[in-house]
């Protein structure tokens, strides 16, 4: 919790120094992680990420963090992830391995 607090303290500096802030936060919920787990327990990997999201707002609120402006899901933008890797590996800055991992 400490980067969130942190994030937080620089948050409301920024803003009481008169800067206008977006505070974007990302929720990752679709890796490999959430796909074994959810697999672990037989339950939707989305439901699962749902229910940590959920899980981490409200500690987010007891420890009284301002929430984010924005808080995109990577699973809202699988679409735009494939094209900018794709893109990048088409410009030689990354490479696949086998398996499909790309570095």
């Amino acid at each position: 919790a400490r980067v969130y607090v942190a994030f937080d303290v620089l948050l409301r500096a920024l803003r009481a120094a008169g800067y206008d802030v977006t505070y974007v936060r990302n929720f990752t919920d679709v890796d490999d992680k959430i796909l074994k787990r959810a697999a672990e327990r037989g339950e939707h990997p989305l439901e699962l990420a749902a229910r940590f999201a959920g899980e981490f707002t409200t500690d987010m609120e007891a420890l009284r963090c301002l929430p984010p402006t924005y808080e995109p899901r990577v699973s809202d933008h699988i679409p735009e992830i494939i094209q900018m890797v794709e893109t990048i590996v088409r410009k030689g800055a990354a490479y696949e391995v086998e398996g499909g991992d790309v570095y």
